[in-house]
């Protein structure tokens, strides 16, 4: 299939899907869709590996720009990029302890099913069939998924928000950043909202700066009109009211408007007691 009638959606992820109070409290899943002409999107990713001074096919991993000049520098470039982001993010603190979702697999296919959906949505408004791109991990197993998605087509039960018309089991793939640059855009939109949801253990704080940079690159669902369930996903949905209470800032990224002020730093309302051990940070 020529490459003009794909929609290409890549997905990298920040945290990991430990349950049980393994690893981080939150999972969460970036996905960078390229809505511009072609290469201007690569453009962008090439300026910051420029400016950083990443050669070859090094990837871009945002998570490893350690002083901070250079991450705000990455991370305005990103936000001035042509492309829409889907978020999901998954709280493993509130998985039912008789659910499949306790294992870290499961959990994992399950966040994914949800950017899935979103993805097709925006393929569909726009006439091609969907390429979905899942950044190579130990977290997250191909073939799993690819059987996952075909019982989900073959179930009776519907799956509302999935256009199968535009979604082949076999243009699910994946790849590893260094043979596909653009898999360091949904890093980067990965690691900004984990770094907005999971506390520092240092300072028990969160840091939603980068999140708010990104904020106008969230998709607004079909009808362009709402951020929050379209490219700003809280699972379980049933606690979306009380993450907003848990941490308020959220709300200033579930509206439309052009540019929200940025938060340097802000408490949250979870103890500091929040391991990252083994758990990977895009």
């Amino acid at each position: 299939m020529p490459a003009s009638d794909l929609l290409t959606v890549r997905v990298d992820e920040s945290g990991d899907a430990g349950t049980g109070g393994r690893g981080t409290r939150w999972l969460v899943l970036g996905a960078a869709v390229e809505i511009g002409e072609r290469g201007q999107l690569s453009d962008h990713v090439e300026t910051i590996r420029q400016r950083l001074g990443i050669k070859g096919a090094a990837a871009l991993h945002f998570s490893r720009i350690r002083r901070a000049k250079d991450q705000y520098g990455a991370y305005l470039t990103l936000s001035r990029a042509p492309f829409d982001a889907i978020v999901v993010a998954a709280d493993s603190h509130a998985i039912f302890p008789d659910s499949g979702l306790t294992e870290p697999a499961v959990h994992y296919r399950y966040a994914l099913r949800f950017v899935l959906e979103r993805a097709s949505q925006i393929a569909m408004a726009k006439g091609r069939m969907l390429e979905f791109v899942v950044e190579e991990s130990g977290h997250f197993e191909l073939s799993s998924f690819q059987e996952y998605v075909r019982r989900m087509r073959a179930s009776s039960l519907p799956v509302d928000r999935i256009e199968w018309d535009v979604v082949d089991v076999d243009l699910i793939r994946t790849a590893r950043k260094d043979e596909d640059l653009l898999l360091g855009v949904a890093d980067g939109v990965a690691h900004a909202y984990f770094r907005a949801l999971e506390p520092m253990p240092a300072w028990g704080t969160v840091m939603p700066i980068y999140g708010d940079m990104l904020q106008p690159r969230l998709w607004r669902g079909p009808a362009a009109d709402r951020i929050l369930g379209n490219g700003l996903t809280l699972l379980p949905t049933k606690k979306r009211d009380a993450y907003l209470v848990e941490l308020p800032y959220l709300r200033s990224w579930a509206v439309d408007q052009e540019q929200v002020a940025p938060l340097l730093w802000h408490p949250s309302a979870e103890s500091t007691n929040h391991s990252e051990g083994g758990a990977k940070q895009s």
